[in-house]
């Protein structure tokens, strides 16, 4: 094999040196210092409090990082921390504003909660109300009372509306499906007292109810509102399957009387 000419071993040597990565520099960056391309997008600033961006050769603040763990940065095993995964951490998230490596943040009056939508910026979403006792708390929003139309947040399937009358399920990510809870306990939200315990799940009572309308718990029965009617529940709605004489059909402790004619 003949030897290399010196300008094909200057061309190879060139090569090796333009693929050569950039060494990791360790120190994180303040706002207006210089940023290249083998430098991170985004990166946490040098008072871990906020998060900066590369813009045309500068890092600029993007947003303040003012929740208790501030701006963290990972390398997730690579050798050196030039793709970190960045998390910022807000202690109220505002519509609209910059969020990065976060699920959602609760609003400075804490009933209601943002979703980060994701992108290579993240923008908080329009807030979604948390109107259950508990409010938001981190990434958690307590639904166990909501309203028809508004949105339903991950975790929350039934809830009580505000008067205790009705409960709603959560449908196509909206509280759309009503069930009268006519009753005397009306609508109990989880994490109420039943009496023996906290309720795991929504309960209503629906002792009371009429013919057509929907319903809970298949099987269970029903007085009418007039008392002359004892209805049953069969495919999510209630049937008329006895009328009752005599005397209007009543609740009895746990069980329903009617004197069937």
């Amino acid at each position: 094999m003949g030897r290399l000419s010196a300008a094909t071993c200057l061309a190879v040597a060139l090569v090796a040196v333009a693929c050569e990565r950039k060494p990791a520099d360790q120190s994180p960056p303040a706002p207006g210092g210089p940023c290249g391309l083998l430098d991170p997008i985004t990166a946490c600033g040098v008072d871990g409090r906020t998060l900066l961006r590369c813009s045309e050769g500068r890092y600029a603040t993007m947003t303040t990082c003012d929740g208790p763990a501030g701006c963290a940065s990972s390398a997730l095993g690579y050798e050196d921390a030039s793709f970190p995964v960045i998390k910022c951490d807000v202690a109220a998230a505002v519509p609209g504003h910059v969020c990065l490596g976060i699920l959602a943040a609760c609003t400075s009056d804490r009933r209601s909660i943002s979703l980060c939508i994701p992108g290579t910026v993240g923008k908080f979403d329009e807030p979604i109300p948390c109107r259950g006792p508990l409010g938001c708390h981190v990434d958690v929003c307590d639904q166990s009372i909501a309203r028809l139309g508004d949105v339903c947040w991950m975790g929350n399937d039934d809830a009580c509306t505000e008067d205790g009358r009705e409960m709603l399920r959560c449908s196509g990510r909206t509280w759309s499906t009503v069930i009268a809870c006519k009753g005397p306990s009306g609508c109990r939200p989880r994490g109420a007292s039943d009496g023996k315990g906290t309720l795991a799940r929504s309960f209503c009572d629906q002792s009371i109810a009429e013919a057509g309308e929907a319903c809970v718990a298949e099987g269970t029965s029903a007085c009418s509102g007039d008392g002359k009617a004892l209805l049953t529940c069969n495919g999510g709605t209630f049937e008329r399957t006895a009328t009752c004489v005599g005397e209007p059909c009543k609740r009895s402790g746990s069980k329903l009387l009617c004197r069937k004619g």
